[in-house]
Order: structure tokens, then sequence, then C-alpha cells
């Protein structure tokens, strides 16, 4: 728990023998406290092979913890959290996607839009203990674009990216094709050529900025008309980042493709 202790002594004002007064009071009254905080101490660093057992070991680790603001580190304390959680269990985590997706967030990133290095994705928001469960959790999978599933009585982290392991793509052939073949493209409503990301600038001590971003080939292809998206994004405080995401959000829009198609079952 984070708390900060203030005194404030109130000036009697002063006046001399000719009742001018020489001693000013400086409070109009009490003053407003801002403050910059670092978030609490999470667990950190490769913990794909912690203990699986039907017990939460959250306890006797704190004396290790570290800050971070990898998401998936602070996913996993909330998630594992019992005073503040969900208080999982270890054997309910499947703790080798959650080191995945925790190197692809720490992977470093050179960012165009200004010209700058960092890390790929960072969690610098904050959860409130009067929302429910869902919303908090939601809210940290935002900052990484994850998502996450339930298989086998265990929670998975997945982040949104390029998949490039083998193991992870089935190329689908024609004899495992046994149904028609449907294409529909992203219509105009869900289509962008410009976004607006509205996030807490840390060069301006976390005042609330925006990041523009538009893309005038995309502009032209629509017709001169412009497409804009407004969003806000909770858990980025860096421009280079946010221009970053307002650039992802316009071009996934557009390639909104779909594919509907019927095959054997080893396409599953």
């Amino acid at each position: 728990v984070a708390y900060v202790a203030c005194k404030f002594t109130w000036v009697k004002p002063e006046y001399d023998d000719k009742g001018h007064q020489t001693l000013f009071n400086p409070w109009r009254g009490i003053p407003t406290i801002n403050v910059v905080v670092k978030g609490k101490k999470v667990l950190t660093g490769d913990y794909s092979g912690h203990g699986t057992t039907n017990t939460n070991t959250y306890g006797s680790e704190i004396g290790s913890f570290a800050y971070s603001t990898n998401p998936a580190d602070c996913l996993l304390d909330y998630l594992r959290n019992p005073r503040f959680g969900k208080a999982l269990n270890d054997n309910r985590i499947d703790w080798a996607t959650f080191k995945a997706a925790r190197d692809v967030c720490n992977q470093t990133v050179t960012y165009p839009n200004p010209t700058g290095n960092a890390a790929f994705l960072t969690c610098n928001t904050y959860v409130k203990p009067e929302n429910n469960m869902f919303q908090n959790t939601k809210k940290l999978l935002q900052t990484c674009r994850g998502f996450l599933p339930y298989t086998n009585g265990k929670y998975q982290l997945k982040i949104e990216t390029a998949e490039t392991t083998p193991g992870n793509l089935l190329n689908i052939t024609d004899d495992m094709i046994i149904g028609r073949i449907q294409i529909q493209s992203a219509d105009k409503v869900s289509k962008y050529n410009e976004a607006h990301i509205t996030f807490s600038n840390e060069e301006k001590r976390y005042e609330p900025d925006t990041a523009v971003y538009e893309n005038a080939t995309f502009i032209a292809e629509d017709g001169g008309e412009t497409l804009t998206i407004k969003i806000g994004a909770p858990g980025i405080t860096n421009r280079e980042r946010a221009n970053q995401y307002a650039e992802y959000l316009v071009r996934r829009s557009r390639k909104q493709l779909q594919v509907t198609l019927q095959c054997t079952s080893e396409a599953q």
C-alpha cells in the first residue's frame, strides 16, 4: 500500500503597530497533492518452469519481487494475488505461454515517429479494487493486445502478433477442403485511414495527449473521405508507442479479409 503523509501549518497573520500586515499566510486552503507512483512489485524473469502444485505460492515469493512494466508480469500478478486478484493456484496457469508472451512484450522495437527504441509492449496503467475481476483483467490485456484462453484447466496468455513458429502454423491443402470457400472483405464501417489515440504523456507529467496517424494512400483509396477511429490507450505513456499503436489500428482495419471454409478434422 502506497501512501503520502503531509503536514500543513496554518500561519496566523501578524501586523505592526500601524496596522500593516507583516506576516502573510501562504495558504488559501488545503493544497492539491499530485504524485507520480511506480506500480507494485511483481514476479519477473523466467518463470516458465514455475511450480504446478494445487497451491498458491504467491506469498512465499514476495521477497524476490521487482518493479516491472511488462504486461505479462502485471497480469500474472493480478491473477495470482490473493488480496486484490483472483488468487489462482499454480497449476491453473500455463507458465510457458506467459513466459513466451513476456518475451514478445520485451522485444526492442525501433519506432519511426519520432525515431527511438523502446520495448514492444508495456503496461503503465492501474486497476481499481472496486471494479470486478473481468473489467480489470480486460484492462490489463488491452495494454498488450492479449487474450486469455482457458484450455485444459489452465489460463494461457496469447499476444496478437505475427506467428512464425512452424509448429503453430498449418498449411491447408486442397485435400483438406471439403466445402465451399467464402471470402468477405472489410466493410466501410470497420475500415479506417486515420487514428486518434488519447494517452497519458509522460513527457507532459502524464497529462492527456493525442497521437494522430493518417495515411494519404489509404485516404485516396477511400475516395478522399477521412475514416477516423478515436480510442483511448490507458496503458501507453510514450508518444512513440502511441504513434505506433495508431498506425497499427489503421493497418489492421484494412486487413480484415475473412475466409470461411469447411475442412477435414486435420484443420483443428
